[in-house]
């Protein structure tokens, strides 16, 4: 997959092998045993210049995906190249539907719940597991809620790892859900697993995604706070620090 310079960072430019990603991640699991994707924003930008350790496990992760219209303009401006957002609820419902051994980690229990029956209407025969709870079929969920003690931590880890899944989702917000991913990954083979922040909320309808005329607008950041209103600090949080990383890269 080609691959974009941006700052210190190798963004992959996911569009331009879009309908071979499966492909793409299974050549790449041959020479690694698991796979790190990071669906990249400003955020992670900025938290990479206050946290050396951070910055590390963007540096690892095989793959980084331009997720905001920020690190788009970004590789326009310093790489002088064009490359395409895809928002990571996007690239985790490309995932889903490709892999059929598929574990869950975070949201609220409810949440987690409504997006096992949700998943269970939309996939046929599906086999749902929780715990120790599973059924024989072609494809297979696992879910653990994201509101666990920090001493049942290992003990979730656990579950997901004997699960075995091809395709890990976790979704406990940056960078919980990083280096969450960062520490645990060695004990996953053969694993797909990416950091999918408040995806699982709008999946589970708890949420709505922003409106295609919005999406086409490139204004998604717009919609989320209209729905979220606290979610404004964030915003201009991430636009005084595009400005200031753009600054301190001439």
């Amino acid at each position: 997959m080609p691959k974009v310079k941006i700052l210190d960072y190798l963004v992959s430019d996911f569009y331009s092998v879009d309908a071979d990603f499966r492909t793409t991640l299974e050549e790449a699991i041959q020479h690694d045993s698991n796979i790190h994707i990071i669906t990249l924003n400003m955020e992670h930008l900025h938290l990479a210049e206050k946290m050396p350790e951070f910055k590390r496990i963007l540096t690892n992760a095989e793959f980084l995906i331009p997720d905001g219209e920020s690190i788009c303009l970004l590789a326009r401006i310093l790489a002088k190249q064009k490359i395409k957002k895809i928002a990571g609820i996007d690239l985790a419902e490309k995932l889903i539907n490709s892999y059929s051994r598929i574990a869950f980690l975070g949201a609220e229990k409810t949440v987690s719940d409504s997006l096992r029956n949700l998943l269970t209407l939309k996939y046929s025969s599906v086999s749902i597991s929780s715990n120790s709870e599973a059924l024989n079929s072609s494809k297979e969920f696992l879910f653990e809620h994201g509101f666990y003690e920090k001493n049942q931590e290992e003990s979730v880890i656990e579950r997901i790892v004997n699960f075995n899944p091809e395709l890990f989702l976790v979704a406990l917000g940056s960078p919980a859900q990083e280096f969450l991913i960062a520490k645990y990954r060695h004990l996953f083979k053969n694993t797909v697993m990416i950091g999918v922040g408040g995806s699982f909320d709008i999946f589970a309808g708890k949420l709505s995604r922003a409106p295609k005329l919005f999406i086409k607008l490139k204004l998604e950041w717009l919609f989320r706070i209209l729905q979220e209103p606290k979610r404004l600090g964030r915003f201009l949080s991430n636009l005084k620090n595009f400005l200031f990383l753009l600054l301190k890269s001439f």
